[in-house]
């Protein structure tokens, strides 16, 4: 006899037939639209969520000042997962018929690269809405997507009382999509086909989630989020900025914000009071200088390699890098770091897709599944290729993949809170994860729980993929199906 097995199938969005890709469009516009607590909500069961459960979710991890508990770090990988599964049961409370898609944007960027914004079908106003509205604010005003509005008059959003990040000034009541920094297109890194064929070739599980967390995906929140609204721009230059660097900014400003450098009011008068923005105030750190603070206190100039004009120029006795501006004199050296932490405690505004409120972009959806697809077809040969399946994040070198916690239990207003190296609680391996009941039957996950059940032979996931084929990668010269030969990913490494 046969056992037969019942899964749902996801396929990348433009897979679907019409009728299929409108009712998971359709589906996911009523949890955009519709929230849980109203009347029409009642019809669609106890699974059902609307998006400003997701948002709050997602903001009470990122946003959280003591550390980031779902990126930059082990965790990432399970985290968003288990999200998706959450999010992909509330569309299926909607309509049981749908699954939730996903949107290959390495082939996307392989074709069009930066370009695919303007050139991708994904991004007709109907489907995932206009890339890069070209209005002031971002903002879409036709297609499906023009009637969704943020929660507002809420305690737990931005200055403005919007559901959004706490630092995140922006005034507009709708998702925001912008690929400037201030005036700059976004020129960096971006995941294509050799991002997530590299990812696919790892030998290790803490490797997969380093790639996974970085290049895989990071740049397209990037590209889809924009900055703007910083004190003094202009400063910058002298350090050789472009949109790339610019980019991380807002990594610096967070990483600032959540050490307690970086100071942002709860309320404010109205848009364009100067009792609005955030800023560093010299009250907290005494007489240390930006460039001490920089270097020593708050510990983000690993970020500044990506600034041209900036060299190290020597090690110091402890270890620590000696930063130098090129093109600056010995005594102009301390004004132009002032100007730059300035400009970085100001923290501007960016779209939510660079924010940590990404999920409000529904985008965010549908970027996440990409990830997982790599990952089943690198555990589907693992026979052939061994996965060292070993807890971890390998090679990390950033703030906050290096284990900064800060304790804010009894802060003041003048007072700075206590950051250690530590482990941030939600990337250990057997840390609980905030999805329960996936199954139905009161079911609880940590993280290493939730790796063996995302296992794509596992009978009790719900969903699987239609196919693992990366057409438009192979003919870029990038063959998915090599790691069905075995030892290919150790020949790959050696390579590397």
């Amino acid at each position: 006899h046969f056992e037969v097995m019942v899964k749902y199938v996801r396929r990348e969005l433009r897979e679907l037939d019409d009728g299929d890709r409108e009712a998971a469009l359709t589906a996911m516009h009523i949890l955009y639209t519709v929230r849980a607590d109203s009347p029409e909500a009642s019809a669609f069961g106890d699974k059902y969520r609307g998006i400003d459960y997701f948002v709050r979710k997602h903001l009470a991890a990122a946003a959280d000042r003591t550390c980031d508990h779902w990126h930059d770090g082990a965790g990432i990988y399970t985290q968003h997962m288990a999200f998706s599964i959450e999010f992909e049961q509330s569309l299926q409370a909607v309509d049981p018929t749908v699954a939730l898609p996903y949107w290959d944007f390495a082939a996307d960027l392989e074709e069009w690269g930066l370009a695919l914004g303007l050139a991708s079908p994904v991004f007709d106003p109907d489907m995932l809405g206009e890339a890069w509205p070209e209005n002031e604010d971002g903002v879409q005003t036709k297609g499906r997507w023009s009637d969704v509005r943020l929660d507002a008059n809420v305690t737990d959003g931005n200055v403005y009382g919007l559901l959004r990040s706490p630092w995140n000034a922006i005034t507009a009541p709708q998702f925001v999509r912008k690929r400037l920094f201030d005036g700059r297109s976004y020129a960096g890194g971006v995941p294509k086909c050799e991002a997530h064929f590299k990812a696919v070739m790892t030998e290790s599980l803490s490797e997969l989630n380093l790639m996974l967390n970085g290049v895989g995906h990071g740049p397209i929140h990037v590209m889809f989020g924009g900055q703007w609204g910083l004190s003094d721009v202009k400063s910058l230059d002298v350090f050789g900025a472009s949109a790339s660097s610019l980019s991380l900014l807002i990594v610096m400003s967070k990483d600032l914000w959540r050490q307690g450098y970086i100071r942002c009011p709860s309320s404010c008068p109205g848009a364009g009071d100067a009792s609005c923005a955030c800023e560093c105030p010299s009250s907290l750190t005494g007489d240390a200088t930006a460039y001490e603070i920089l270097r020593d206190r708050a510990h983000v100039m690993d970020f500044m390699s990506v600034f041209s004009n900036v060299e190290s120029t020597r090690v110091l006795a402890n270890g620590t890098l000696e930063y130098h501006v090129k093109g600056v004199s010995d005594e102009d050296q301390g004004a132009a770091w002032d100007r730059f932490y300035k400009t970085v405690c100001s923290v501007g505004q960016v779209g939510e897709m660079s924010s940590s409120a990404s999920p409000l972009d529904p985008l965010f959806w549908l970027v996440h599944p990409t990830l997982d697809r790599l990952v089943h077809w690198r555990r589907l040969n693992a026979k052939q290729n061994p996965l060292n399946e070993t807890w971890g994040y390998e090679g990390a070198t950033d703030l906050a993949t290096r284990g900064i916690v800060c304790d804010w239990n009894g802060v003041g207003d003048d007072e700075m809170p206590q950051c250690v190296a530590g482990d941030c609680e939600g990337h250990g391996e057997f840390d609980e994860l905030h999805v329960t009941n996936i199954l139905g039957s009161g079911d609880t996950y940590t993280n290493r729980g939730m790796y063996d059940f995302l296992a794509p032979a596992n009978a009790d996931l719900p969903y699987q993929y239609a196919h693992f084929r990366w057409d438009k990668c192979k003919d870029a010269g990038f063959d998915f199906d090599a790691i069905t030969e075995p030892g290919s990913a150790e020949h790959f490494a050696s390579l590397s």
